[in-house]
């Protein structure tokens, strides 16, 4: 028999993409789904864009003050029926075939999520079953192979506990990377999950989203960083700070191309000062996995090894070697 599928589907202010995103629902090929929509308090006519599809059957629309993303998502799930979870945002589109291909791969009885290609190129032409703890790894790492939002994604119910939506509302970016990273610990080790390389999902960027206009803030990516240490058992944080620090670095430095300096609060953060340690002489081991990681993706340039070690001797080298490519890229 079909399984039972969820659409959970937060709404916030997307009067111009919203209808487009749930006809897209509608035309599904699978026939067994529900599409939840969670008007997180839209100051535009979403909500009621998203009312003019009571009638159908399968749609159910809710309406809160807005609580940010994270919670629609929790309430769209406690408010959901389905034995397997999948979410949409309200600007994105599926194409027809998404769930048959998603639930496709839940051939095996203990699979517990399935993971499509959105963003990123699939490290496979062919579908692949993941060990639980090699997801986990690259998933604390930002994403080496996967990409780390919860869109064009299958997710077996029982995975949502009380806590994966324990995200402060502070964390308004790289929330979803969060939750995915609880989901994961909420698995057993006999559990499988399935890769799909298929591209199901349409992933519009767009001015204005929060994805878009958030600049980089270390102090941010601190407090970011710390959840994800108490997202981590504490019995597995020591074997995983090194994916840790390799998630942190790699944000750290892809943000630095967009400044020309380095300011004194960013050199006398803790989370510097914690990136210089991870890759410095007395902690080359975290740098020897990073390489390892990144390796097995073959995924980043040699830029980001220049970045790597001109952050091991200071910012100083940092601004110059910046300040030179900004130079000859002009």
């Amino acid at each position: 028999m079909e399984p039972f599928i969820s659409i959970v589907v937060p709404v916030y202010n997307v009067e111009n993409y919203i209808k487009e995103c749930i006809e897209s629902l509608l035309n599904q090929s699978y026939d067994n789904y529900e599409i939840i929509l969670v008007d997180d308090g839209s100051k535009d006519d979403s909500g009621a864009i998203c009312d003019q599809y009571t009638d159908f059957d399968r749609i159910r629309v809710y309406h809160q003050p807005n609580k940010g993303v994270t919670e629609a998502r929790k309430f769209g799930v406690e408010k959901s029926q389905g034995q397997y979870i999948t979410f949409v945002d309200s600007d994105d589109t599926l194409r027809d075939t998404a769930l048959s291909y998603l639930v496709s791969g839940l051939e095996d009885e203990n699979t517990s999520m399935v993971i499509s290609s959105i963003s990123k190129a699939p490290f496979t032409s062919t579908p692949a079953k993941i060990d639980v703890d090699e997801a986990i790894m690259d998933f604390v790492a930002g994403g080496l192979k996967f990409d780390t939002g919860p869109c064009g994604k299958l997710y077996r119910r029982s995975l949502f506990g009380n806590d994966v939506f324990n995200i402060p509302r502070e964390i308004t970016k790289g929330e979803d990377m969060l939750m995915n990273v609880r989901l994961l610990f909420g698995c057993n080790a006999s559990d499988a999950i399935k890769f799909m390389p298929g591209r199901i999902y349409n992933y519009r960027i767009r001015s204005g989203s929060v994805t878009t206009k958030r600049k980089f803030d270390v102090e941010y990516e601190s407090k970011f960083y710390d959840v994800m240490r108490s997202s981590i058992p504490a019995e597995r944080v020591q074997s995983l700070e090194p994916y840790i620090y390799s998630s942190a670095f790699r944000s750290f430095a892809n943000n630095t191309f967009r400044y020309t300096q380095l300011p004194e609060y960013i050199q006398n953060s803790k989370l510097y000062s914690d990136l210089r340690n991870a890759i410095g002489k007395r902690d080359t081991g975290n740098l020897y996995i990073e390489k390892k990681l990144i390796k097995r993706t073959s995924g980043m340039s040699r830029q980001f090894w220049r970045i790597a070690w001109l952050l091991k001797y200071g910012p100083d080298r940092v601004v110059k070697r910046l300040r030179r490519k900004l130079h000859s890229a002009n």
